[in-house]
């Protein structure tokens, strides 16, 4: 059994995939698996991932129809075998010690956070910094989530290691039609049943800001809908943030206001308010 199991989606984006791929394999350990999910790509992307899983044993590849980044990383989590589960983007990567650093630093942590650079076009970068910290309870780790999504580190899968029997164990799992703050839906939902939480400020992960791509196209008031959906399902949870002294009405309120006033126009269409 390989200690990580990387995921890494991929849909046309064969102009980065082989920076991507080659980061990851280049680590400065080996024992890891790297998990390849082709969602349907029309580019070159397949037979790339078909190439490395040729070269080393440790690349598994998984060839499915498109369906949206939740349901390839789903694929992933399926599949993966790992005791640590990883996510990377196809078009970011990844420093050599970054595997090498999550297992150093993890403390036996149920969830580990990580610095991060932004790799702007032309060559700008911003290092993400966060402050070192270990927490082992509820109160501690409400804070440090707190502060975590202060930073818009909840919002993202690949900054994190994750426990995959935790992901196992309670059937955690992407929304399928959900391809618009998916991340931190499942980041929440997984830290539901954590007991203690690292976090390193080690800048480990590039993260290629581009200017196409699911961050920045426009939604549907159906993703809205879902989303708004989903938040409603699980208020009592979401209430544990230090929001919990306001009223359950007014903590729905400020988790769903910056989600609709992101588009107006979707926001009329959505029936969800």
């Amino acid at each position: 059994m390989p200690k990580v199991s990387v995921l890494v989606p991929i849909y046309n984006v064969e102009k980065y995939l082989r920076c991507c791929l080659d980061s990851i394999l280049m680590q400065t350990v080996t024992d890891f698996e790297l998990l390849l999910i082709d969602d349907g790509s029309t580019d070159n992307c397949g037979a790339i991932c078909d190439e490395y899983a040729q070269k080393d044993s440790r690349v598994r590849v998984f060839h499915k129809e498109n369906g949206g980044v939740s349901s390839a990383r789903n694929l992933g989590l399926d599949n993966a075998v790992g005791e640590w589960i990883a996510f990377v983007d196809a078009d970011d990567w990844v420093e050599s010690n970054y595997i090498e650093t999550l297992l150093y630093e993890n403390k036996a942590a149920d969830i580990i956070f990580f610095g991060s650079t932004r790799c702007y076009p032309y060559g700008e970068t911003i290092t993400k910094d966060v402050i070192s910290s270990y927490c082992n309870s509820r109160i501690d780790i409400e804070k440090a989530l707190y502060y975590l999504q202060t930073f818009d580190y909840v919002g993202f899968t690949w900054n994190k290691l994750l426990k995959n029997t935790i992901i196992q164990d309670n059937k955690i799992r992407f929304i399928n039609d959900l391809n618009y703050r998916e991340d931190e839906l499942f980041t929440l939902q997984y830290c539901r049943y954590i007991r203690n939480l690292t976090i390193i400020s080690s800048s480990i992960y590039n993260y290629r800001v581009l200017d196409s791509g699911l961050s920045v196209r426009k939604k549907t008031s159906k993703e809205f809908a879902l989303l708004a959906n989903n938040l409603l399902e699980n208020i009592n949870f979401f209430c544990f943030l230090p929001l919990i002294n306001l009223e359950k009405e007014r903590v729905l309120k400020s988790l769903l206001k910056a989600i609709f006033l992101e588009n107006k126009t979707e926001r009329k269409k959505c029936i969800i308010y």
